[in-house]
Parts: structure tokens; sequence; C-alpha cells
């Protein structure tokens, strides 16, 4: 793995023996069917984060909002999915949150998407505005119902985790812990994938 920073191979030695469940889920985590996170300013080759499963202040979503949410997923799946970090497959979208990273689950994960919503806090804009809500930031008891009521048409599900990347759409991951490795750290190359193929090959072995 001379191929990469030495960071970057501690790290994948880490996430060979921690992230078995997620390598067991996607055979491809590197190249064709990565997990992308936009984080800030960071520069680190590679990362060890956290997540506040159990409160998580939102950053844009009024916080009404967001507990609101909360208590339809774990009323409909069990778990409060928006204290999650929020991944995509889409490189081009993850970027406008920060710097590029590929993001590895560390053990045992749950995952919900929607093939409908791309990001929760701008469908909560669009759906706000349908609705005429007139203060976004303190919602009516209405509006937020109203909210709610559109979130049952989306289709959410907690399967599929091939599918939820090819979507493009918002990943919303629950996980203790989490590897990021920065985008820029990996040999990327659009026409010569080999590299990119032996390192998800030491991964599988």
């Amino acid at each position: 793995m001379s191929i990469v920073p030495p960071e970057v191979k501690n790290t994948l030695i880490k996430i060979k023996k921690f992230c078995k469940p997620y390598l067991q889920q996607n055979k491809e985590p590197l190249d064709g069917n990565a997990l992308y996170r936009g984080l800030g300013t960071s520069t680190a080759d590679a990362l060890t984060k956290s997540v506040q499963v159990d409160k998580r202040p939102p950053m844009t979503t009024p916080l009404v909002v967001h507990n609101a949410v909360n208590d339809y997923f774990i009323s409909e799946f069990g778990e409060p999915f928006r204290n999650s970090i929020f991944c995509t497959g889409n490189r081009r979208r993850a970027k406008g949150y920060g710097n590029l990273y590929v993001i590895f689950p560390i053990g045992s994960f749950d995952y919900l998407w929607s093939p409908k919503v791309i990001d929760l806090f701008y469908y909560w804009q669009n759906i706000n505005f349908k609705l005429k809500g007139e203060d976004e930031d303190n919602p009516t008891n209405e509006t937020i119902n109203g909210f709610i009521n559109h979130l049952k048409m989306c289709g959410y599900t907690a399967s599929g985790l091939d599918n939820a990347i090819d979507s493009n759409r918002e990943i919303m991951i629950r996980c203790h812990q989490y590897y990021a490795i920065r985008w820029d750290s990996l040999p990327y190359d659009p026409y010569d994938h080999s590299k990119m193929h032996r390192l998800e090959a030491f991964l599988r072995r």
C-alpha cells in the first residue's frame, strides 16, 4: 500500500479490522460505491470521528422540526435517524459541505434513506414554502404535521445500501464512530482504477 500516505495506510488497516459489517455490505467502498461526506475545513489525510447519536443539535433545521422528524423516524424505524452522520454517493454534493472524505462506519451501523429526498433540510424548506408556513425558524404545529405527512410519502427505507449510494440522495448513518479518508489522499485516476481496486482487494482479504 505504498501508493497512499502512511496515515491512510494505517487507517485502511483499521478499517479492515473494525469496519467488517460495512465492508460486508459494500464491496467497492473506495471507488465505484463510496460514501462521501464533506468535513468543513479539515485537511487531515485520515480521521476517526465520534457521532452524537443521543442528542445531535441540528445545524440548520429548526429544532422543533428536527425533534418531530426524529419522533416520526422512531415510530416507523425505531431510531432517531436525524442523530446521525449524513452522507451521499455524490462527490460534488458532498463537497458542498467542505473538504471531501470517504466514510467508513465502525462496527455495527444502521442507515435510512429516501429515493425522493436529496437533502432533508432543503426538502423542509421546499415543503414549508408549499405549506405557506409563516416562519421557517418557528413553524406552527400545523406546518410541522404537514411536513411529517409529506415525509410519510417519501418511501424511506432502512435497506438497499447500494441503491442508496447510487441514488445520490442523503443517507443517514447511525454509528458511534467512523473513519474518514480524505479523497485527495487516495490514488484516484478516472482512466485507471487499478490502484483503487488493489486497495479494495486488500480490504476484502
